[in-house]
């Protein structure tokens, strides 16, 4: 592949060519008042790499990624440690099922990153600590928590660290969040684009 090809498919990617929906979901996430998030949601709560990304960085170790990334979700005993890290959602503050809630809170597990694998052994199929059957098109593996904790305490407090309860509500804020940081790195890697390729790119080419 030529340089100047190389310089093409990157213009592509950076203007969204490829990705030519985040334009109509940049602009819901506006009228839903993504600045008000942005002041209420704390900044270390957003994902600073997509999951799908993730998945390519760990394409030779699927099986332990997955595990980390979904599989632990459906263990019993870590999403007890999870909801123990506090009686109030990370995102707004709010406590979880106060005295004055009306109804009960949804409460969801959220990763802010994605980048970092399971080491503990597998559950067997019926297990008590798995507390849910897998959705469709779910991972189907579910990581034994209790045991990683017990040969691994320093590795299972990792894990627990990058995983937060908060309302299903904002757990949706956050990913709107994160498609709007998104959205403006990618305005600022094509502004830096277009500045380095003026020493050597026809105008034409850039605009």
């Amino acid at each position: 592949m030529t340089i100047v090809t190389r310089v093409v498919f990157l213009y592509a990617h950076l203007t969204g060519i490829y990705e030519f929906l985040s334009v109509d979901r940049y602009t819901r996430c506006m009228k839903k008042g993504v600045f008000d998030k942005h002041k209420r949601v704390p900044r270390y709560l957003v994902p600073t790499i997509k999951k799908i990304h993730a998945t390519e960085i760990y394409a030779t170790a699927q099986q332990q990624w997955k595990l980390f990334a979904e599989g632990c979700l459906r263990n019993r005993y870590f999403h007890e440690q999870v909801l123990k890290r506090g009686p109030k959602c990370l995102a707004c503050k709010r406590k979880f099922n106060h005295a004055n809630a009306t109804t009960q809170s949804k409460i969801e597990k959220h990763h802010n990153s994605y980048t970092r694998l399971c080491l503990g052994p597998l559950l067997p199929a019926g297990h008590e600590d798995i507390y849910r059957k897998a959705s469709k098109g779910e991972f189907q593996d579910v990581p034994n928590c209790r045991q990683c904790r017990k040969d691994n305490p320093e590795y299972f407090e990792g894990c627990l660290k990058i995983v937060f309860p908060v309302h299903g509500e904002c757990h949706g804020d956050i990913h709107e969040l994160e498609r709007y940081y998104r959205k403006k790195r990618r305005k600022q890697l094509l502004a830096d684009f277009r500045a380095a390729g003026k020493s050597w790119l026809p105008m034409s080419f850039l605009c």
